[in-house]
């Protein structure tokens, strides 16, 4: 049986200071990242739409990534 490897995108939001949002460090991504897991964790899966992730951006033949 064929299985496939798919990537989606997820977007969260995390306050910064500076414009260019250059004061964030991986800890305050990451922490912000944990804070919307958590969130979404709380919403009834029911009430998820596919919006959450969209359309997988790319989708490979899992067989063929180990070749």
């Amino acid at each position: 049986m064929k299985s496939y490897n798919s990537v989606f995108c997820l977007r969260f939001e995390a306050l910064h200071d500076k414009e260019d949002a250059s004061d964030l460090t991986y800890s305050d991504l990451r922490d912000a990242l944990q804070e919307h897991i958590d969130r979404m964790d709380n919403v009834p899966i029911e009430n998820c739409s596919r919006s959450v992730f969209g359309d997988p951006k790319m989708t490979e033949n899992s067989e063929d990534l180990y070749e």
